[in-house]
């Protein structure tokens, strides 16, 4: 299953030179989502990836709340996204390694279980704990 939300590691849009505005918008996505009311953090998450479709830390949760309410073929989408733009937001190996690992749950629930290994290799080897 996906994991629950881990705000730790959350790069804040503020720190990639957005407004703080736009931060207050994403904090709140994340604090519904955290209380599960997942149709007002998606309205929200939709809207903060419409202004900033590259934020990482965005697109890594609104995927986790996609998988969450059932709408894997989407996650996925937006998960190999995140990966994409890691690099250049200097993501660090314990936010990529969750990303992969949802990235297996993704694959291992369409049941492609190659790839779900494979991610979860990649999980592991980023972070070996």
């Amino acid at each position: 299953m996906i994991k629950k939300l881990n705000p730790t590691n959350i790069v804040k849009p503020t720190q990639l030179g957005l407004s703080a505005a736009f931060s207050e918008k994403f904090n709140l996505a994340v604090s519904l989502h955290q209380r599960n009311e997942f149709a007002q953090a998606a309205k929200l998450y939709l809207s903060v990836l419409g202004a900033y479709p590259e934020y990482f830390d965005a697109l890594r949760l609104y995927a986790t709340l996609l998988a969450q309410t059932g709408h894997l073929k989407e996650s996925l989408k937006l998960l190999k996204r995140a990966v994409e733009v890691a690099p250049s937001q200097g993501v660090e190996k314990p936010s990529l390694a969750g990303v992969y690992n949802n990235l297996g749950n993704i694959y291992k629930g369409l049941g492609e279980f190659e790839q779900a290994l494979k991610n979860y290799h990649t999980a592991i080897e980023l972070k070996p704990d």
